[in-house]
């Protein structure tokens, strides 16, 4: 214990949060974190003490002394797997961290609340979880969220100059709140989260100062929900600019990238690589790809059927019942490609349809046909009198694909 207050006391002195940080983290709540010596003789010691409130007093100046107290108590609470006594002893530490950090004129404990944050999130998840088994009201991730958007005003109000600004903490703690209302399927909160750092950019730090993983984060919660607005084209520059800059060594998390970022690169036509895919473990991006490469419906509606679940829990299940338009494009291409010819009759398609399994009548396809030429996806005029396809002018098949949508 002895080497655990000394280290902390060592680091307050110093003014060192990247040294205190680790010290207040709850090791079990991050199991790929390689853990801090002294940190894990004190959970291996804690279970043993008699008076967690004594032995702070005084070990260390005040008021850490009172959050060393409160992280101990939850380190307890959580080897007994009481999550609500855990939540409560770190709401407690959140509390008076707060007001110490809002009356310090400096910045240099940013780490220290991203960790307090992250562990108040991650034990809030398991609160809830546990709450929902037992058929209980799921709490504890809002009063979460409520306590970090009460804070965020410590940053936003901050007027020391910008190299020791508390402002450099905006954004991971945005990232914490969309963290959680994703979670929580409240993208209007996530919205509202958002509006302070996207209405007034001038007056914090830009994004590419921030840490890489901060950076990444953002990127990937802005792009999701810039999917579920429709705004296709900066979902994916935004997933992209993470995807790339997101190191091989979280192989989880690229992979999570990936998995939103595959569908709006079918939906532009310009396709992942195989390898990737293979690599991450998308295969069904693999099979979808390869019948709208083929023109073959059956295949794909084969495909969406068995990932529907996955797909609608993912919330891209929309997003790529859109690429079936490429699909339907690259058929017509097949089809011409076979007549060689500038009309075709409405009947090949309804043959071609057969052929895979499919009824589907002259009026759905004739609709299916007035879509692709109102996409801009090849340039033609249906007949509806003489049930004809017809190609206008020089036929080209443009690669541009259905972003805009």
């Amino acid at each position: 214990m002895f080497a655990y207050y000394q280290q902390v006391d060592s680091a307050i002195s110093a003014a060192d949060g990247n040294k205190l940080a680790p010290l207040f983290r709850k090791n079990s709540l991050h199991p790929k974190k390689r853990p801090h010596n002294v940190t894990i003789n004190l959970e291996a010691q804690i279970a043993k003490m008699r008076d967690i409130d004594e032995s702070t007093t005084n070990s260390v100046e005040s008021p850490f002394d009172d959050m060393l107290a409160s992280h101990m108590h939850g380190l307890m609470a959580l080897q007994n797997g009481d999550f609500v006594e855990a939540w409560e002893r770190q709401e407690s530490l959140h509390t008076t961290f707060s007001a110490y950090f809002k009356s310090d004129s400096s910045n240099w404990l940013l780490p220290v609340f991203e960790v307090i944050n992250m562990d108040m999130q991650l034990i809030a998840s398991k609160v809830d979880a546990v709450a929902l088994r037992e058929g209980k009201p799921a709490k504890k991730l809002e009063e979460t969220a409520r306590l970090l958007q009460g804070v965020f005003s410590i940053f936003v109000q901050d007027r020391s100059p910008m190299e020791t600004s508390k402002k450099w903490g905006a954004v991971p703690l945005v990232n914490q709140m969309m963290m959680i209302y994703f979670k929580l399927n409240n993208l209007r909160l996530c919205k509202t989260a958002l509006r302070p750092l996207e209405q007034t950019k001038q007056l914090f730090p830009p994004l590419e100062k921030a840490a890489l993983a901060h950076q990444i984060t953002y990127k990937y919660f802005t792009g999701r929900l810039d999917m579920y607005e429709g705004q296709m084209r900066q979902a994916m520059e935004k997933l992209s600019y993470a995807f790339k800059r997101c190191t091989r060594k979280s192989p989880k998390n690229k992979r999570l990238l990936l998995l939103y970022l595959s569908p709006l690169k079918i939906l532009s036509g310009a396709v992942p690589k195989g390898d990737l895919l293979v690599r991450y473990n998308l295969p069904m991006f693999a099979a979808l790809i390869k019948a709208i490469h083929s023109g073959n419906l059956r295949a794909f509606n084969d495909i969406m059927q068995a990932y529907q679940e996955f797909f609608i829990k993912k919330g891209i299940f929309l997003i790529l019942e859109k690429s079936k338009m490429l699909l339907y494009r690259n058929l017509v291409k097949k089809i011409y490609a076979i007549r060689n010819n500038t009309k075709i009759m409405m009947s090949d398609f309804e043959k071609a349809f057969g052929v895979m399994g499919l009824k589907i009548d002259i009026d759905e396809i004739e609709c299916i046909l007035a879509n692709l030429i109102a996409k801009d996806l090849f340039k033609g005029y249906c007949s509806h009198q003489h049930r004809v396809l017809s190609f206008r002018g020089t036929l080209r098949f443009l690669p541009r694909a259905c972003l805009n949508d």
